[in-house]
Formats: structure tokens, sequence, C-alpha cells
């Protein structure tokens, strides 16, 4: 028999002096931010960790190496979830402010892991390589991979997974059903029937203790009782040790060769060190959470607990108590308190003595109530920093100044608050700002690594507007203020409180169209924002500085025109003005409303535009009229098109009116709502409008926008990429890109041609009866064509005649020569 592992005298209690880089931990998802891009992890001994989204996987991982997916694309929540076991490989280390990155990535978990060692019932790391048709490919390591099938996946996906089916990249602990002779193909099953499997009691084939994996459940025996713990050996010659952290009963009712169900809770391959837990709720075939009593919550008061045993490294002391009668007892560990004995085992070695606390947090991996015995902390009213309130206006003393990150300050002996410079009133703060002092703050964020945020900002302080913490809070068409935390050329960020951010848009910063963002706001300016939409689920919220469109009652208008908005109803005209048509809508319920149809959008071609506001008349009849969005402030008029590529779109359901609508890889059709030197911004539907930079909007360079378009111009783009989760939009206006068979913009043009014939207006010139049908009038032959002649009247200059040569009497070649000819009819050509 091999015996390996750290002799039981060398053990020391596991804590943040003791973890290296390269341990493996047992951890439990305690909570993941809002962001979705970190996790923080619970790990043995109290202590905690971060994981970030890029370390969950090797799948994930490989993707974003080859830009297949963004951080932004995903959510850590899809692949992991709160309350969850996961193995852990320590990244980094540090000592000071006990900061540990980890990763989940099979490869690095089980660096050591090697086939040969697997047994079937033994508990491994896993990740989802692939989904198959009736269940899913797990890889363990490199080439190693097994098969679990769906309804083995069935107590995974109903329990931790909280109902959804597993995807590719997802972390899981699965146990080895069926190994194979070759050691390579394995099947997975995620639920043990019973700690009775060879798994557990045969390791006969295992010989070192860095094949010893986080999480792996083993039937250990009893070899030494030391005051610190149990010293034990499992799988004929692995060694352990178990803390008095991973036990719940007394030293004295073990004994030893006693035979006891452990998990694997921390393996050290440089040191050779395995420590292992004896808590029921990890010990068992299904492991589950520690269930603290309802009554047991962050910051509630402990009352008269009694002291069971204290350790010098780390320095806690554990205790016992009772919420009440019908409670089981609680076990509390507390790391701080008024003593300053570095002798902590001396200073509470009176088990008699009651004491009393406040709890802290719950480390629901280990079942321990984290408290602290301080009495400053048991009177504090922030003693954790999730009691300070959203908004809540705070007082703290000032500890620290900086120039670049702005101050720090003590709102108690547990809580500090940082306040960024850019909420700070004072942009100078160093000789400006004394430590010590006391300054008002308002809180912004509560961040998970325990440090409130604040904002000294006097507009903030003194704000009356709702406090907006949460996307599922905001109502569209509310105002709230915000922040100015980060300015681009084409639109700026606010941020709002608990880290809720806002974009606003070049074009609703400030009317008229700005140059650039620079030009209307700064970084740390506060601004009183308008919602025009959000979408909760994508964190994507869109702000604007204009005012709200207000909708002013007509007779016979509804009450609601967004409800109108890229729908197209047959139009009469009212009236003709320099800017356009009002056109009166009838509506399929009867009801009619008026619109203006501006001069650009009467026509897809420029040059028809004009002529077609001078060619309709009151009464005139429009076909089709799109509703192109809702009423601006201050106007009567609901904002029309009669672009037939636009009202051709929208019947087919292909005009956007948000980003949900745009698909990537293909044709869209708009309109110029904007033009400038470095940019073309193209309008949709409502306030939809996507920003397309000079580089994209022709096949050769082009020092302007505005020489390659021109305001209500219609377009073509082709939409290059469509990132929904991070609200990004790429569109090309090239020629060589937007290329269409459809003949509609062509048959459209004639069409209009030939509305123009049929309604166009002869010159309004006093001829008097020079001109009119059987005058008889003097003309003068312009030119001669082999279909008859082209002639000007004298009389009449701005009249032109033509003479079918069946009707010519005599035509000379000689052009200046008189004839006197009867007209049929006045011609204008």
């Amino acid at each position: 028999m091999i015996v390996t592992g750290t002799p039981a005298e060398d053990y020391v209690c596991l804590s943040h002096s003791v973890v290296t880089a390269g341990d493996n931990l047992l951890g439990l998802v305690e909570a993941i931010d809002q962001q979705g891009t970190r996790a923080i992890v619970s790990l043995p001994n109290c202590m905690r960790g971060f994981l970030y989204i890029t370390e969950i996987s090797d799948e994930l991982a490989g993707a974003f190496q080859s830009n297949t997916i963004s951080a932004e694309d995903v959510q850590l929540s899809d692949y992991l979830s709160v309350g969850q076991l996961i193995a852990c490989y320590v990244l980094d280390a540090k000592k000071e402010g006990h900061l540990i990155t980890l990763s989940t990535r099979t490869s690095m978990v089980n660096k050591n892991l090697k086939p040969e060692t697997l047994r079937q019932g033994m508990c491994v790391w896993t990740s989802v390589k692939s989904v198959e048709d009736y269940g899913y490919v797990l890889s363990l390591r490199d080439e190693h991979s097994g098969f679990l099938t769906e309804e083995a996946a069935r107590p995974f996906i109903d329990g931790p997974n909280k109902g959804k089916h597993l995807i590719v990249g997802q972390p899981l602990f699965a146990y080895i059903y069926k190994p194979t002779t070759d050691d390579r193909t394995l099947r997975f099953t995620s639920q043990l029937e019973s700690e009775a499997t060879p798994g557990i009691n045969d390791g006969s084939r295992v010989v070192r203790a860095a094949t010893v994996k986080p999480g792996m459940l083993v039937s250990a025996r009893i070899k030494n009782i030391l005051p610190t713990g149990l010293f034990v050996q499992f799988w004929e010659g692995v060694s352990g040790f178990v803390e008095r952290w991973q036990i719940n009963e007394r030293l004295k009712s073990f004994a030893l060769s006693q035979v006891v169900v452990a998990r694997v809770v921390h393996v050290s391959p440089s040191n050779l060190t395995v420590r292992l837990s004896l808590k029921p709720h990890l010990c068992s075939a299904t492991p589950s959470l520690y269930h603290f009593p309802s009554e047991v919550q962050p910051g509630s008061p402990i009352s008269a607990a009694r002291v069971i045993f204290a350790e010098n490294v780390p320095r806690a002391v554990f205790l016992r108590y009772r919420t009440d009668r019908t409670t089981p007892p609680q076990t509390v560990v507390a790391m701080q308190s008024d003593t300053d004995a570095k002798n902590v085992v001396t200073a509470f070695k009176d088990t008699k003595t009651l004491h009393d606390g406040r709890v802290l947090w719950l480390n629901s991996l280990d079942g321990l109530v984290v408290a602290t015995l301080r009495k400053e902390d048991l009177v504090s009213q922030f003693l954790l920093p999730s009691d300070a309130a959203m908004g809540q206006i705070v007082e703290g003393k000032i500890t620290e100044v900086s120039n670049a990150k702005g101050i720090t300050l003590r709102l108690s002996a547990r809580v500090t608050a940082r306040c960024p410079i850019v909420h700070l009133y004072e942009q100078n703060p160093e000789g400006k700002l004394a430590v010590g002092r006391s300054i008002r703050g308002r809180v912004l964020n509560i961040s998970p690594k325990g440090y409130v945020t604040v904002t000294t900002l006097p507009e903030m302080l003194q704000s009356d507007l709702p406090i907006l913490a949460s996307y599922e809070e905001v109502v569209p068409g509310a105002r709230y203020d915000g922040v100015v935390t980060a300015v681009e050329r084409w639109w700026c960020v606010v941020t709002f409180y608990s880290a809720v951010r806002g974009t606003i848009s070049l074009e609703e910063l400030a009317e008229p169209l700005p140059i650039d963002s620079h030009s209307v706001v700064k970084v740390g300016e506060v601004v009183r924002c308008r919602v025009v939409s959000c979408v909760p689920d994508k964190r994507h919220l869109k702000l604007s500085l204009l005012q709200a469109p207000v909708e002013v009652p007509t007779q016979n208008a509804k009450d609601d025109d967004t409800t109108l908005v890229g729908k197209v109803f047959p139009g009469t005209v009212l009236q003709r003005l320099p800017e356009g048509l009002i056109v009166s809508l009838h509506a399929d319920d009867g009801v009619t409303f008026d619109g203006l149809i501006a001069t650009q959008h009467l026509s897809d071609h420029t040059s028809n535009c004009e002529k077609l506001l001078a060619a309709y008349d009151k009464g005139d009849n429009i076909n089709d009229v799109l509703v192109l969005s809702v009423k601006q402030e201050g106007d009567n008029l609901t904002p029309l098109s009669a672009k037939p590529s636009l009202t051709k779109a929208a019947l087919q359901k292909t005009l956007p009116s948000s980003l949900d609508d745009v698909v990537a890889r293909t044709l869209v059709h708009g309109y110029v709502k904007s033009v400038m030197k470095p940019a073309v911004i193209v309008g949709f539907l409502g306030t939809f409008a996507v920003l397309v930079p000079k580089s994209r909007v022709a096949d050769e360079l082009v020092k302007s926008a505005a020489d390659c378009f021109s305001v209500g111009q219609s377009v073509t783009a082709f939409v290059q990429m469509n990132h929904k989760k991070s609200q990004k939009c790429k569109m090309n206006l090239k020629p060589s890109q937007c290329v269409t068979a459809d003949p509609s913009f062509i048959q459209s043009y004639f069409a209009e041609q030939r509305f123009l014939a049929t309604h166009r207006k002869a010159p309004c010139v006093d001829t008097g009866d020079i001109v009119r049908i059987g005058a008889v009038v003097s003309a003068e032959v312009r030119e001669v064509k082999p279909y008859g002649s082209i002639l000007r009247l004298p009389q009449a200059p701005t009249i032109t005649g033509f003479v079918t040569e069946f009707h010519a009497d005599v035509c000379s070649d000689d052009t200046t020569s008189a004839r006197r000819n009867e007209t049929s009819r006045p011609n204008c050509l």
C-alpha cells in the first residue's frame, strides 16, 4: 500500500494564507453581479473568491478567443445558477485583500486526472461539449469525454439548473455511470443512487493525492484524532485531513478506525495536501444547500451564544446558539471581537460565558453563520453594505483623497464608501478636501466586493425625481436624473443608480442636430433624461434630452397615434404648402386624422418631389400614405410619407421600427434623416435610426457624406451586423453591397412621370386669343424631324408648336423661313 499526502502534524488550518495558485477548491455560487460577467463564490472555511465569465469552461473560452461570441453576448447566469456546487482552480491568490481569482475550466481543474483512475460512481467535474438529439457530450479534459443522456441529466436540469436545458460550455458535476475498457468513452449520470458505490469505496488504481479532485465523495477511515481535526485515509493509500471547521459533531464522538463518508473540499497538488468535509448536507448522495432558519438573516442579532472552541490561525471563535426551541442550534464563527489578545484560544477558553453578536453573512457551503462580536457593530447603522439603501443620503468622514480616483469615506467601522472623481463636485480634491472632514453623499451603488459608491454632486443630492435602480422599474416617457459617465462622438452614456446605464444617441441630444456629442454634454454633468424605450432582459435603455412628443388632439383625430405608426392608409389632399402637402387620412374604422407629407417624402426620386408638389391640388387622392411617426411637440400634424419604397416595405412588414425588427445580412429601405460631413443618419419608422459613417456610404473614399446624400433621400441599406444584446447595428450604403433585383424603384419613376403628364398645367402666360384651337398663327420652323417639324411662335415665345408630316403643306430645310400653319391645339413642351 502506497500512502500519499501530508503527515497529520504538518496540517494547518485552511485560510487565505495557505491557498496558493494551482490549488483546487470546492465552491458554491453565492451571487452573480448585475452585469452578468462575474460570480462571487463561497469557498471552504468561510473564504470567498471571484469567477469571471471568461473562465467558465474551455468551450466558452475558445469561442471568446476565436471571436465567435463576445462577453457582451452572454450572461454568466446562463451557465451557472446561484447555489450550484462547482469545482474551482485557483488562478491567483493575493494575500493582501484576500482576493482569490478562480477558474472552472476542465483543462485546469482536471489537469492531473488520469483516465485509468476513473471508476464507477466517481464524482468528476465536466462541461458540455456538444448537445445531441438524445443527450449531451461531456468533456473531462482534452480528448477524454463521455455521454450524459437526457434522462440522466433530468435531476440536474430540474434541480440546480431550475428547469433549463443544458447548453454548450455549461459546467457541472457528473457521476461516472459506466466506464469502458479503453477508458476513453464514459457514461455519466447527474445523480448518485447511494453512497455504497465502487467509486467511493474502491480506489485501488489511485496512487497519488494529486489525482484527487474537489467534489469527490469518498469512504475514509479515521487514523488519528487531533485537537484540530481528524486525520483520515481513503482509497487504500491517500491521506487527508478533516478540520474542525468541517465537522458538526464534537471530536469525542469519533473513534479510531471508524469509517466515515466525506467529500473533498481542497486539494493542493504542490504539497500533496487533501482536505475533506463531514458536513451532512455535503456528504449525502445528492449534496444540497444548508438551509438556515428564517430568523437568521444578515444583520440579525445573536443572543446568548456559547463558545465551542477557538483557533489562533486564523483568528476565529466558534459558538453555538438557538433562535428558539423549535429550531436546531446554529454554529457561529466569529472572526472579529473586541479582544486584542493574540492568543484567541486563551481569551475564549471559558465555555460557560455567553456572548452577543450580529450576523454578517451566511455561508451555505460550510453551513456556518459568520458573525461579529464587536460592541460597536452591535449598534452600528451600517453593519453591511446592504444596510445602505439605494438613493439614501449618508454622511461619512474622508479617509483618502486622490485626484485620480476620488475620495474614500468611512460610514462605519465595517462599511466604506467611494466617490469616484466623476461624481465629485470638486474635480481636484487634493489640497481642497482634507482627511477627516465630514461630507454628505447619495448612495449610487452597492458593490458585491463590499463597498458603497456615492455621489456628491449637488444636482443629484437635491434631485426630487424617482430613483432609477433597476431596468424593470423603468417607465417609458418618465424623466430621471443621471450622470454622464462617457461621451463618444455619436452618443453618450448616462449612469443612474445600481449600475443602471442608458445611451443617448446624437439625434436625441439637441436640436438642431449637433456636430458631435462633445459639443452638448461632458463627463460628470448631471442631465435630466427622458426614457425613449427600455428592454429589461437585454438591459438596453434608450434616453433623450429632447422634449417628449406631445400629441395635440384635433377634430376626428385618434387619441394615440403610436398605434398607427407603420400603417398605410389612403389620403386626400387638403392643402398645399411650400414645405409639403396636408393630407387627411382615412383609417380602417372610419376615423380621419390629418398629417403632413414633406416635399422630400412625395417620391423616392428627388427630381420628382417638387414636380409632384406642384401637380397635386386640393381634393386629389393619394392611394398609399404611410404614418411615419407620432406628432412632434407643438404640431397638430402627424408626419407622413408617400415614398413607394417605404409604403411597400411597411405593407410587407419589412420596415423596421426597432433593433428587434432588423435582420442581419438583409436589405432594408429607409430615408436620410440627417446628413453631416462624417456620417449619414438613416431613419426608419418612429424614432428608430442608424448612423452610417462616411467610410460605409460609397465604394470610393469621400471627403464628406453630404457629397453623396441629401436630407429626405430614399436609400437601401445593407445590414452588416445586428447584435441585439449589445444593441449594436452596422449598416452599409455602398452601392456594390445594396444591389437589388426589385424593379419597383424604376417602376415608381415611370408611374410618377405618367401622373405628371396627366396633371401637368399650362404656364400662366396671357396669350389672349393668339393660341386657341382653330386659330391661325405665324411660326418659325426651328427643327425638321422625319416625323414632323418643331415650330416657334414669335407672338407667344413661351409656347412651342409641332406639326406632323401629314399636316405640313411645305416644310423647308431652311429653319429661318416662316410658314402660316393652322394649329390643331396648343402644345407646351
